[in-house]
C-alpha cells in the first residue's frame, strides 16, 4: 500500500534552544488522497464561513490557544478558539488518516547515546513508525 505523508517539526535539534525535536507525521492512503484533501478543503471553507478563518492560514495549537498567528487578527474568544481546536482534532478519524508523533529528549538522548544527532534519531524513528503502520 502507497501513502502520503505529511511530516512538521517542533523544536530544534540543536544542543542549545528547546528540551525536545518531534515530528509529527499524518499518514493517508494514496487511493484516499483525492477525497481527503477534498475533505480538508470543505473543512477550511467551513472555518472560514463560521469563524472568518482564512483557507490558508496556518492554523497551530499554540496559536488557538495563545491566540497568535492568524487568530491575533482576527480577534476570535478563546471558546471560539477551543472550539476550532476540538473540531480540528475530530476531523483526523473522518479522514481515515493514521497519525503520529515522535519525540526526543535531547538532554536524555545525549546522556544515554553521546554524539548521537537528534534530527536523524526522530527521522530514522518516524520513518520505521510510518512503515509499520502501512
Amino acid at each position: 500500500m502507497t501513502y502520503f505523508a505529511y511530516v512538521d517539526e517542533s523544536g530544534d535539534a540543536g544542543a542549545a534552544g528547546s528540551r525536545t525535536y518531534v515530528l509529527a507525521c499524518i499518514l493517508i492512503r494514496a487511493d484516499r488522497w483525492p477525497a481527503t484533501f477534498d475533505s480538508l478543503i470543505a473543512y477550511r471553507r467551513w472555518l472560514r464561513n463560521a469563524f472568518g478563518v482564512p483557507v490558508r492560514a496556518e492554523i497551530k495549537a499554540n496559536h488557538l490557544l495563545r491566540n497568535g498567528g492568524a487568530f491575533r487578527t482576527i480577534e476570535l474568544s478563546e471558546s471560539a478558539r477551543f472550539a476550532i481546536y476540538r473540531q480540528s482534532l475530530r476531523l483526523l478519524p473522518k479522514l481515515d488518516a493514521s497519525v503520529f508523533a515522535v519525540l526526543i529528549r535531547k538532554r536524555e538522548l545525549a546522556v544515554r547515546n553521546p554524539g548521537l544527532d537528534p534530527r536523524e534519531t526522530c527521522w530514522e524513528s518516524t520513518c520505521s513508525r510510518g512503515s509499520s503502520d502501512s
